[in-house]
């Protein structure tokens, strides 16, 4: 059953499932909680970016939201995937980038540029586990992305969430 986002407050909580399951098959939950926020004002040739926390602030990974709101829930997961590998990287004490580590981690999730997505790879799990929930992050991307949030908003959200983690 694929149950579309009704509120803002839903389509947030929609992205964050994304995030937990994500985390919890590829990661087995090893990744720190992060903000997940939209932008209207990345480059076009930007998709997202993930940031380091820095014990203060959680770690934060920012969508493209004109781009991410055209997606399906393959590729919007897969552009989450790319970014909480970069969040692995912080959480090990790495500076990111697209090195031998990232790309390992990448064929490792059976990420592959240009390659189709094995069903045993922890990736192709997680797109399992997406259908069999009926998860759907692209829907709550359009929603977010056609409504009135704001960083603020995704702030209060995440703060009321996981605020425990960072009191």
């Amino acid at each position: 059953m694929n149950i579309v986002p009704v509120s803002a407050a839903a389509a947030r909580s929609e992205l964050y499932r994304s995030f937990g399951v994500m985390n919890r098959v590829c990661w087995h939950g090893a990744l720190p909680p992060c903000l997940l926020t939209l932008s209207f004002r990345l480059s076009p040739a930007t998709l997202a970016y993930a940031r380091a926390g820095n014990g203060a602030e959680p770690p934060r990974i920012v969508f493209n939201a004109p781009h991410c709101r055209r997606l399906c829930d393959a590729d919007f997961l897969q552009i989450m995937a790319h970014e909480m590998i970069h969040i692995r990287q912080f959480a090990l004490g790495g500076r990111g980038g697209h090195g031998r580590d990232f790309q390992d981690e990448q064929r490792r999730l059976g990420l592959v540029l240009g390659r189709v997505i094995p069903d045993s790879s922890p990736f192709g799990y997680v797109l399992f586990m997406h259908g069999l929930r009926g998860i759907r992050p692209a829907e709550a991307v359009r929603m977010l992305a056609g409504s009135s949030g704001s960083i603020r908003a995704d702030k209060d959200f995440f703060n009321a969430n996981f605020t425990h983690l960072y009191a």
